[in-house]
């Protein structure tokens, strides 16, 4: 039996992952990690575009959100979020080199804070607990 806001999954059906960073870069290594572990990945280069996949209906498993964006910030995109009845179940996990904003991240509604350089195992480690329903929200 799955939690309220999680997702049963039909054997094959891929978890969608959204992530939003504005370093290619790091959009491009984090969706090689998780399609390699079997995610579906829609990306997003700022927390505007995010935010439209959002509007238009798209609902991901799990978004991944970096803090520092120009247009807006990832905590200005995690209140938004979880400030909508439709997308405030979605966990959000940051992945950001600001540690320093951590605890506010987590304040506003995010569930993980991962420091960026950030390692694969953990990363995917991490999807896997929101995904599997390894951790309650």
């Amino acid at each position: 039996m799955s939690s309220p806001g999680r997702r049963a999954y039909a054997v094959g059906v891929p978890a969608k992952i959204l992530v939003i960073d504005d370093e290619r870069y790091m959009r491009d290594l984090m969706r090689l990690h998780l399609e390699m572990a079997g995610y579906e990945v829609q990306l997003a280069f700022d927390a505007v575009v995010g935010g439209r996949y959002l509007l238009a209906g798209y609902r991901p498993d799990v978004i991944l959100v970096d803090i520092e964006m120009p247009h807006m910030t990832g905590l200005e995109f995690i209140t938004a979020v979880k400030s909508d009845a439709a997308t405030s179940s979605i966990p959000i996990i940051v992945v950001s080199s600001r540690d320093d904003a951590e605890l506010e991240a987590k304040q506003l509604g995010a569930v993980e804070f991962l420091a960026k350089p950030v390692r694969a195992d953990q990363l995917l480690g991490t999807v896997a607990n929101y995904v599997e329903g390894r951790v309650p929200l």
